[in-house]
């Protein structure tokens, strides 16, 4: 009964599914350090030393999506106050049109919701944008692990035979 239906839409909507979601991804952090582990482990059995590039390469990687995971969290959490603010007003509206086409306000207040719509336009945006640069660092991180781990090999000297190169392949996908 404290919440505006303007809130209770977006828990509705998005926190629904944030706790759906969460079965999906809880066993995440511990599966992860498995994977990456094991992944490296294969990698030095495959390329010796030239493997510490890949770690090297993949701790680069986690630490420049760091910040972009903290400002999506920031935008997404300033796109939902937006959302609220939006829906609250558009509510309220709603709830007095009667009062409002009798005085004539209609056009005032279709621009406070276009201003609000505005608004919460400018923090999707940012959202969105932030998510491409999120989405290019994970899909490009294989392609850096994998320059620089066959880079590594080419200046310690370490063969590439085709059995290396395809296992190791193979192996930065996982990673």
């Amino acid at each position: 009964q404290g919440r505006t239906s303007g809130e209770i839409i977006n828990f509705m909507t998005v926190d629904a599914e944030r706790i759906g979601n969460f079965s999906w991804y809880m066993h995440d952090p511990w599966m992860v350090l498995l994977q990456v582990g094991l992944a490296l482990w294969i990698l030095y059995r495959n390329l010796g030393l030239a493997s510490i590039a890949a770690l090297i390469a993949t701790i680069l990687v986690m630490l420049v999506n760091f910040p972009f995971g903290r400002m999506q969290e920031r935008f997404q959490e300033k796109l939902m106050e937006a959302k609220d603010n939006r829906m609250k007003s558009t509510s309220e509206i709603l709830r007095n049109m009667r009062i409002l086409k009798l005085q004539g306000w209609e056009m005032k207040f279709l621009s406070k919701i276009f201003d609000l719509r505005k608004s919460e336009e400018g923090w999707l945006k940012k959202y969105v944008y932030n998510s491409a640069v999120i989405s290019f660092v994970f899909w490009g991180a294989p392609t850096l692990v994998s320059v620089s781990t066959f880079g590594a090999c080419i200046l310690l000297g370490i063969p590439l035979e085709s059995g290396k190169i395809l296992s190791a392949l193979a192996t930065f996908r996982i990673l």
